[in-house]
């Protein structure tokens, strides 16, 4: 219902509302704290992720700025760091709750999002030895990251352990086979593996259905990036960047969303706690998702009705 045009008119508050989220969930009474982590905000009729927020706010954000200083962002040094602070200190505020899976999943994404709008190619490249030296302090820094990381490497050396939730998840891979168990067959669901409903969804649905069922499965999410991103292309084509880098942004969050998660549960990458788009619990992030495709939605009926912001 809301026009490209109002979104783009709107944009100017989405960085300073993430910055506000941000420390919001950091105020005890404000903040939930779950097993040490404040990365919620309990409303009367909704536990609010925050992160999850501030990452669609952040989309929002770098499609205003693509848009308002495109020629500068290609053209200068100080045209791609000025998002790259601000990207950093909202990735500070992730940092802080502490969530660092969210907050490597916006940093690549502003990264890829930058360097897809023309970014000039020096500065973008001190800008992601910036963030890849800085993410890789962050990991280094913490015992819990490190022993994530070390984990990875060998998750079979400790299985009762460190190793646990990853043994188990291939263990879930394992008995799918090929076309799986069935429906409702699954047992490391039961009691062995540990956040099944969220982050390990992936596991049990291979588990129940197979690899067949897991690869159409991510078959299907990348098929939507695709649409996603061919209509942020379409946009662009059209001369209306706000809508383009929008739209390229919601794609870039779905497919390394669907692609770290995936990636994850089966060892090919460390454990971060990133969620399956659309598949893992989490009302939150159900709601931002549909409220992102909304927007494109709307970006495809203002492009046919030759109403795009530009």
């Amino acid at each position: 219902m809301v026009s490209t045009s109002r979104w783009r008119q709107l944009s100017v508050l989405a960085l300073p509302a993430a910055a506000l989220l941000g420390v919001l969930v950091l105020i005890p009474g404000i903040g939930l704290s779950v097993n040490g982590a404040s990365r919620w905000i309990q409303l009367p009729f909704l536990t609010v992720t925050v992160p999850v927020v501030m990452t669609w706010l952040c989309v929002i954000y770098i499609a205003r700025y693509v848009a308002k200083h495109r020629k500068s962002l290609q053209t200068t040094y100080a045209g791609v760091v000025r998002p790259g602070f601000a990207i950093a200190a909202i990735c500070w505020l992730m940092l802080m709750q502490p969530d660092f899976g969210s907050m490597f999943l916006l940093a690549f994404m502003a990264l890829l999002l930058l360097f897809v709008s023309g970014a000039r190619l020096s500065a973008f490249v001190a800008l992601i030895i910036g963030a890849i030296s800085l993410l890789a302090f962050f990991a280094i820094a913490s015992p819990y990251r490190m022993a994530r990381l070390t984990s990875y490497f060998n998750p079979w050396g400790d299985p009762l352990n460190s190793g646990y939730q990853l043994t188990q998840s291939l263990i879930a891979f394992g008995r799918g086979e090929i076309f799986g168990l069935g429906y409702g067959g699954s047992i490391q669901k039961l009691f062995y593996l540990p956040e099944v409903h969220s982050s390990f969804v992936l596991a049990m649905i291979a588990e129940e259905t197979g690899a067949v069922g897991a690869i159409a499965l991510i078959g299907i999410l990348m098929l939507l990036v695709w649409r996603i991103w061919r209509l942020g292309l379409i946009a662009g084509k059209a001369g209306a960047p706000f809508a383009a880098t929008f739209a390229k942004g919601v794609a870039i969050v779905i497919a390394l969303a669907t692609l770290v998660n995936s990636f994850s549960v089966v060892g090919l990458l460390p454990i971060i706690g990133s969620s399956l788009p659309f598949v893992s619990y989490g009302g939150t992030h159900l709601l931002i998702l549909s409220v992102m495709l909304g927007m494109v939605a709307r970006v495809e009926l203002d492009r046919r009705a030759g109403r795009l912001a530009r």
